[in-house]
């Protein structure tokens, strides 16, 4: 498992984001440039002038773009938009399932679109800043025949003393030329804590690793949630920055497949 990063970790990954966003870094060209990368070139921008208007990303808008192929289904791609709706504190987030054959399509051809989903207020970010979202093709087996992908995102607060971050993991279904989610968005990991800039500080940092437990015919896909709390603190000590570990929680529930979808977790350990 994963252990919890340094809070002085935790913070260069803020000022990172921070100096990013300064530099223009989050620009829709600069995000698709770098979640792209799994699809053939020029792939995302097709796309993107097949959806139209309502999808477009112009250069000063903060739109996140991420596109893989999916191995479960060769031939096909997963494309996630993620743009910032006007005056609403929000992104909506569309997902598509798309035709990928870069050795037999002509690079000019628009992607023909096989599925989709849209939902509005996906990301709420109020104090939060979208940072990226990431498409997820591990080996999410629902059933025989039925596999899941994931659209995984990250939000991170702005400030020079908090470390306020948090990844979230969507996982979806296709069905016919419907994208359908499979849970609800669940937190993977999220960290909240504060420092004085140079060392000292506290920190707690929620993990959860995920996995499905493939069923049978009597026996439905379980979907395995181990979760750890921690919480760590950083100290200056004879000139040198030392971390100590206050505590740990940890535990464990699995949610059964009900109908092509899995209940919402609780929380079996106290944040």
């Amino acid at each position: 498992m994963t252990s919890a990063p340094s809070i002085n970790a935790l913070h260069a990954t803020v000022s990172t984001l921070a100096l990013c966003l300064a530099l223009g870094a989050s620009s829709a060209q600069a995000q698709a440039s770098n979640d792209a990368d799994g699809c053939a070139e020029g792939f995302l921008e097709r796309v993107t002038l097949a959806l139209g208007d309502a999808t477009s990303l112009p250069h000063e808008a903060p739109v996140f773009a991420a596109c893989q192929p999916w191995p479960e289904h060769p031939g096909q791609a997963i494309v996630a938009f993620a743009r910032p709706r006007e005056g609403a504190g929000s992104y909506e987030l569309q997902v598509l399932i798309l035709e990928h054959r870069p050795d037999v399509q002509p690079m000019a051809s628009m992607p023909r679109i096989l599925a989709r989903f849209a939902q509005g207020d996906s990301f709420v970010v109020d104090s939060m800043s979208l940072s990226s979202i990431r498409i997820d093709t591990a080996a999410w087996h629902l059933a025989p025949g039925l596999n899941a992908f994931g659209v995984r995102s990250t939000t991170n607060i702005r400030s020079s003393t908090a470390l306020q971050s948090e990844d979230v993991l969507r996982l979806y279904r296709r069905d016919s030329t419907l994208v359908i989610p499979v849970i609800d968005p669940l937190v993977v990991n999220a960290t909240d804590g504060v420092w004085d800039t140079q060392c000292a500080g506290q920190a707690t940092q929620l993990y959860r690793h995920v996995a499905v437990v493939p069923g049978n015919p009597a026996q439905p896909s379980t979907l395995l949630i181990t979760e750890s709390l921690v919480d760590t603190e950083n100290q200056l000590r004879d000139g040198a920055c030392t971390q100590r570990e206050l505590s740990r929680v940890m535990g464990q529930q699995k949610l059964q497949l009900k109908d092509g979808y899995f209940p919402s977790p609780r929380s079996v350990v106290t944040p």
